[in-house]
């Protein structure tokens, strides 16, 4: 498949920016067994008054899906895109890593585990050029999620994820420890 989106950023502080992400897909299942799914394309980013040329960065973005046994399903995937960066004059283009597993235990437990490696790099999105100059960061990051499913509608999580994130600027590096739970009811 293919498709074609715009969208428009309304910035705080710096150049508001348009984009146009031209995109093509393609799912195919390899083996009984496994998956396999496939986007790229590119993202043409515009910022607005800033004088600036346009931005024109590669996507992309895979995912390999094994199914060993019938609740059991392992995922490898990257991607890689560009959104606009939390801090002032800078676009962050990312690329990341993820490798997932998940299980179904006894009949009503499911557990996932993810873990993956990422890089951001920042552009400017003026002339002057942004506050940190080729600014790069690496993040490490790792995940565990326990639900049970109750009253044939109900879910309860438990989970945990750690990150890591280290920067050749200072003072954006951190360490990051998340305990979360919660209660869902569909009906």
């Amino acid at each position: 498949g293919l498709s074609l989106g715009f969208g428009y950023n309304t910035v705080g502080i710096g150049p508001d920016m348009t984009y146009v992400n031209v995109n093509g897909q393609f799912n195919w299942q390899v083996a009984r067994k496994i998956n396999l799914s496939i986007n790229g394309g590119a993202q043409i980013r515009q910022f607005i008054g800033s004088g600036k040329s346009s931005l024109i960065s590669p996507t992309f973005g895979v995912a390999l899906s094994y199914y060993p046994l019938q609740f059991t399903a392992i995922t490898l995937s990257a991607s890689r895109g560009i959104s606009a960066s939390y801090f002032q004059d800078e676009v962050n283009e990312s690329t990341t890593v993820n490798v997932g597993i998940s299980q179904r235990l006894f009949t009503d437990y499911h557990l996932s585990l993810n873990a993956g490696y990422g890089l951001s790099s920042y552009q400017a999105t003026t002339l002057a050029g942004a506050p940190f100059p080729g600014r790069q960061d690496t993040q490490a990051f790792f995940g565990i999620n326990l639900s049970r499913s109750f009253l044939k509608r109900g879910t309860l999580n438990l989970s945990y994820s750690k990150s890591e994130n280290s920067s050749n600027a200072s003072g954006y590096g951190y360490n990051s420890d998340q305990i979360g739970f919660s209660v869902g009811y569909s009906y």
